[in-house]
């Protein structure tokens, strides 16, 4: 197990991607989210021409539809950068709070 994943944030969520290196042009990405009600690990690819992302398979159930979202959002980032003429990220990490009315998943 990660460090990552041993402590979860009191409240909100942390969301880490990481790139695979072996991923080539298009961006695959590990995911890690973590908040006090558990952890999910999935993968996800980013497509360099249009950035789209495609969801893998989750490990543990798919984390909560305000989760996925904020993951969407952070490698629409990654994206971003892609094609300002950076590499992909090797690595993104974030902290959110939950929504009103959520519990952590």
């Amino acid at each position: 197990m990660s460090d990552e994943v041993l402590d979860g944030p009191a409240y909100g969520a942390r969301l880490v991607i990481k790139l695979d290196p072996a991923s080539g042009e298009e961006g695959g990405y590990a995911l890690s989210v973590t908040t006090a009600a558990g952890a999910w690990h999935g993968s996800a690819t980013v497509r360099a021409e249009d950035g789209e992302v495609v969801f893998g398979a989750w490990e543990n159930g798919e984390p909560g539809p305000w989760l996925v979202t904020a993951l969407h959002a952070l490698l629409r980032l990654g994206w971003q950068r892609k094609r300002a003429g950076e590499p992909w990220p090797r690595r993104l990490a974030r902290w959110r709070p939950a929504p009103a009315g959520s519990e952590g998943a």
